[in-house]
């Protein structure tokens, strides 16, 4: 594990997340920095010079590999918030399916394990969208489990665990389900930033039919609500949706990404609906407002607006 650069913070608590260089987590990291918090990042990578946050400690390493792992869990935090991980839709029984859920779920166990819990404020455990299965939408906090595959899995096992250690240990967790995080930095393997990126080129987008309903929740927003839970400590162990609380269609999203930019092709139907997916995911989010008063700021058209404008910046 090799750390990076160091912070002259004057606040005392410390806080890990992990995951710090992922598009959510590096988004985490700029509005958190504005604070004076002593602020470490945990992940595979590092980012380069010209990308890195100023005032954050940047902790190379995997909670897989012994080394840099016991070198963290050496660290006494006061807060941790959990963004380590990568999204994968590979069925059980295939090559991947046990690197999956030791990776999402058998090695964040380890870590709760072992840290000093002594100190320990609170644990922001995100989850997903995902753990909902094929429930009907909106999805509500109450509703049971249903996961399909080794990532669902491990996040809504990951919820028992933590659920079971708040009672019976007053573990200080959190459960955030987010829905479809998008925005400026995102991989263009991801829905929106592959339609803006084809549309920018004026290539074929080929796309699903678009009849899915989802939840698009723009990360800045993602983020703020982020550190509002975990700042004012809300939400001690419970499961809350962090989402828009708003629902489309892909296909009205893709259409306003062609429309916005005026040029591209899209190709409806192109590609076949995946098996078993919920044709309707979205948030229900009034437990959300109702404990804590908080909403999203940036709709669909001002966040596809700003997203657009990174990517046109970015050529």
């Amino acid at each position: 594990m090799e750390i990076i650069k160091k912070t002259n913070s004057l606040n005392k608590f410390k806080i890990l997340v992990i995951g710090g260089t992922g598009f959510i987590g590096r988004n985490l990291l700029l509005k958190l920095s504005q604070n004076k918090y002593s602020i470490y990042s945990f992940s595979l990578n590092i980012p380069k010079k010209n990308n890195k946050i100023q005032g954050i400690n940047y902790l190379k390493g995997s909670l897989l590999n012994s080394n840099s792992f016991n070198k963290l869990i050496k660290i006494k935090f006061h807060y941790i918030i959990n963004l380590g991980g990568y999204i994968n839709h590979k069925t059980f029984f295939t090559k991947e399916s046990d690197i999956i859920i030791e990776s999402h779920f058998l090695s964040i166990i380890r870590l709760v394990n072992r840290i000093d819990k002594r100190q320990l404020k609170h644990f922001i455990q995100i989850g997903t969208s995902d753990e909902y299965g094929l429930a009907v939408a909106p999805q509500k906090e109450d509703v049971r489990e249903k996961p399909l595959t080794p990532y669902s899995f491990s996040k809504a096992a990951l919820t028992k665990y933590f659920q079971a250690l708040y009672i019976q240990n007053n573990f200080p967790v959190t459960i955030l389900r987010l829905f479809l995080v998008y925005g400026p930095g995102q991989k263009k393997d991801r829905l929106i930033p592959y339609v803006i990126d084809r549309c920018l080129k004026n290539k074929t987008v080929n796309i699903s039919n678009g009849s899915q309903i989802r939840d698009f929740s723009f990360v800045d927003d993602i983020a703020s609500g982020i550190i509002n839970i975990f700042e004012k400590k809300l939400f001690i162990g419970e499961v809350v949706n962090l989402g828009s609380g708003n629902s489309i269609s892909v296909k009205e999203v893709v259409n306003k990404i062609r429309k916005n930019i005026g040029k591209g092709t899209l190709k409806f139907g192109a590609i076949a609906v995946k098996k078993n997916e919920n044709k309707a995911l979205y948030a229900d989010t009034k437990k959300l407002y109702m404990k804590n008063r908080w909403r999203p700021k940036i709709d669909i058209d001002l966040g596809l607006k700003k997203t657009i404008e990174h990517y046109l910046n970015e050529k």
